[in-house]
């Protein structure tokens, strides 16, 4: 058992149910956790185990998570896979350097690009993506209103 609820890439909407104290009584019973039994009487915080895919160029629907997160009091954000490429500097036959990684150096047996998926690069200068995430968790925030 345990005192909060984490799921692992939930869709917006889904996060969302999960604010809801019958909701996350009803998903404690379905699941068989039985804790506490499908009658708890306080919504537990939720915290998701991953919930952003930071590959390539890609974070997806990143802002849609966090307009939610700072909308309910009981969300209490996420883990973004992966933080860091793992790589390490390797030259081609042309003494140009790059990121080697999975198969780069003649294993058979690798996990391929799964190592080049992170939001900064081996050497930690941002990706794109850092700049959208650095941008959506900025904790300061202005909203203009207009007569």
């Amino acid at each position: 058992c345990t005192d909060i609820i984490c799921p692992m890439y939930p869709s917006p909407s889904e996060l969302e149910r999960l604010t809801l104290l019958s909701y996350q009584n009803m998903k404690n019973t379905q699941l068989g956790r039985r804790w506490p039994a499908g009658r708890a009487e306080e919504l537990r915080p939720v915290l998701m185990c991953e919930y952003a895919h930071a590959m390539n160029n890609s974070l997806g629907n990143f802002e849609v998570y966090w307009d939610l997160i700072r909308s309910k009091k009981h969300l209490q954000g996420g883990f973004i896979w992966d933080w860091v490429d793992q790589g390490l500097i390797a030259r081609d036959d042309h003494g140009r350097e790059f990121w080697a990684y999975g198969g780069d150096f003649g294993e058979a047996v690798h996990d391929g690009t799964w190592l080049i998926n992170g939001l900064l690069w081996p050497d930690r200068k941002f990706h794109p993506a850092a700049y959208q995430v650095k941008k959506t968790q900025q904790p300061v925030h202005v909203t203009i209103t207009w007569p």
